[in-house]
């Protein structure tokens, strides 16, 4: 069965269009799961990692903010598979061709207005967010069983947030770029507050 409840009660069909999909069930779900698959002394939230991933876009590049947000969203509709889980299943399968994981990370980021794949530099930045959350939430015997962290230079200010502020903070960056959850009108019609005169252009 391809389809998954949402908490709300919204039923989503993976193989078809995502036009039910909003941004609170991407906060909802993200605000839930955990960097390093919660193996941390002090657990991220994807939501969290995600806001931050944002910002830095922000400062270093003064665009590709809404990319940023929502480099992980897909994960609210499949979870948040280990990267060692994903390692083993490219082994097995030597296959080159693209997975369900990519086909529904692009049709969740087209659901919201931005470009299928990520680019480049915010894939970049992701990765030098992880080692700053790796700085953060892990003991140190665990820090040194990561070679990602190398010389990176960490921010001295990122706090943990607790589940409800990641969720808050999400929703309320994707507002600030012109995201916003589907209304229902009169007529009976879902209308989404998708995309508005800001986000054109620099911010995905």
């Amino acid at each position: 069965m391809s389809k998954m409840v949402m908490y709300d009660g919204t039923v989503i069909n993976l193989h078809k269009g995502y036009d039910n999909l909003t941004i609170k069930h991407v906060a909802w779900g993200l605000s839930k799961m955990c960097l390093f698959q919660s193996q941390a002394a002090k657990p991220i939230t994807l939501a969290q990692n995600a806001v931050l991933v944002s910002r830095e876009c922000a400062k270093r590049y003064g665009r590709y903010q809404v990319s940023g947000l929502l480099h992980n969203a897909h994960y609210a509709l499949i979870g948040n598979p280990s990267e060692a889980y994903q390692a083993a299943v490219r082994e097995t399968e030597k296959s080159e061709a693209q997975s369900v994981a990519d086909i529904i990370a692009a049709r969740v980021r087209l659901r919201f207005g931005t470009q299928p794949v990520v680019p480049a530099d915010v894939k970049e930045v992701v990765g030098d967010v992880r080692a700053w959350c790796l700085s953060r939430s892990l003991l140190t015997a665990a820090q040194n069983s990561y070679s990602e962290l190398g010389d990176l230079p960490i921010p001295k200010n990122i706090e943990v947030w607790d589940e409800e502020t990641a969720y808050v903070n999400y929703i309320t960056e994707a507002q600030k770029y012109g995201i916003f959850d589907t209304i229902q009108t009169k007529a009976g019609r879902n209308v989404a507050h998708s995309v508005s005169a800001g986000r054109q252009g620099v911010c995905h």
